[in-house]
């Protein structure tokens, strides 16, 4: 029996190997050149000496022979600048992505369904002595049932009988897909701030199951920065595979902006890096290419990013830490918000995403390889 388990498993790595030198990566040969756009993409750093289209193409067909595809974020990194011994300073995602899963998914302690079930995350979350949003409802349409008193009711009912502003959102959504602000006003039904019926309300629950959450009031200094959306830090923490130690990744702060009501990089929102050690924010912030390139001042409030300090940041480490500790996890993004007494968990991801978390000044070779392997 163990012999066969054997064989199968290197059948199935042989065809794998196959599949991805015979089928993959020619179609993202192909792929590559009949979009330009992959390599002819608008630099994120245009006042710095670019390299020639020949050797951006270069480096994106050496990254589809390496790793199977062009890397994604390649003008994000500022790799089409040029500067020298930098490249291998950043980790490509599909060799992140596929260690990332491997030492989450495959622990006997395996602890994704808590992180990726908003309610069930809660639930956890409270249980541990930590601060979450207030859950309201949950929502599969027809049925609303009322998660205080555990009470079943129409949802014409609950518009009826609740006052105040809530989020809803999509028990499993990602990235704030499916994610909208509920405000109840004397049966008065407002969604995203414009007055609506309940037939619309009712339209955009039926995409799947919601949890109704009350609305995070965050500390006044991020309201100054951007009052539009709860602005979350991205921070990540990661178990030292032979310590068991728990430490924390270079994070971000993602702000909302341009009227965004939430503050996702993927709905235009602008993420920002900060110092561990002191909370303050890096002088330069994000977007993603669809919204624009980079920005030192929030185009709303005109604050500069490198004046701005972020409020409990030891206590937001600390906790994320003694949160994490309680999970079977190697490695988990955490969404936090930060009230005034202090941070809020919004959410945990085990399929956290790196990108964000290099950038122009830096990549994470260094750590992934003293992290992620032991």
């Amino acid at each position: 029996m163990a012999m066969r388990k054997k064989l199968l498993a290197f059948t199935e790595r042989l065809l794998a190997l196959f599949l991805d030198n015979l089928y993959v990566k020619p179609k993202n040969v192909c792929r590559l050149l009949l979009h330009p756009g992959r390599f002819l993409g608008r630099s994120y750093f245009p006042e710095q000496k670019s390299k020639s289209k020949t050797a951006v193409l270069a480096d994106q067909l050496r990254n589809i022979l390496l790793y199977g595809d062009v890397d994604h974020f390649y003008y994000f990194y500022g790799l089409d600048v040029k500067r020298s011994g930098r490249r291998g300073d950043y980790v490509h995602y599909a060799v992140f992505s596929k260690r990332r899963d491997r030492l989450n998914l495959s622990s006997p302690f395996n602890s994704s369904c808590i992180l990726r079930n908003k309610l069930y995350f809660g639930i956890f979350a409270r249980a541990v002595g930590l601060t979450t949003p207030a859950n309201v409802a949950y929502v599969r349409m027809p049925d609303v049932l009322l998660l205080e008193t555990g009470e079943h009711v129409s949802l014409e009912k609950f518009v009826d009988t609740c006052e105040g502003n809530l989020f809803c959102k999509l028990l499993d959504g990602e990235c704030g897909t499916g994610i909208f602000e509920l405000e109840i006003r004397g049966r008065r039904i407002f969604i995203d701030g414009a007055e609506a019926d309940a037939g619309i309300l009712h339209a955009r629950l039926c995409g799947g199951a919601f949890l109704m959450q009350e609305r995070v009031k965050q500390h006044h200094s991020l309201d100054e920065l951007y009052a539009g959306a709860v602005n979350t830090v991205r921070l990540v923490t990661v178990r030292d595979l032979r310590s068991g130690g728990i430490e924390v990744l270079p994070s971000i702060l993602r702000v909302g902006a341009n009227g965004s009501r939430v503050d996702n990089t993927s709905q235009g929102g602008i993420a920002v890096g900060f110092d561990l050690q002191t909370g303050r924010l890096n002088e330069l912030g994000f977007f993603k290419p669809e919204f624009g390139l980079t920005t030192t001042v929030h185009p709303d409030s005109g604050i500069r990013f490198g004046t701005f300090v972020l409020p409990h940041l030891d206590t937001m480490i600390e906790q994320a830490k003694y949160f994490h500790s309680f999970l079977g996890m190697h490695s988990i993004g955490w969404d936090i918000a930060l009230g005034e007494m202090g941070p809020i968990f919004i959410e945990g991801n085990d399929n956290w995403e790196i990108n964000g978390h290099q950038d122009y000044e830096h990549g994470l070779m260094a750590d992934f390889r003293r992290l992620f392997y032991e």
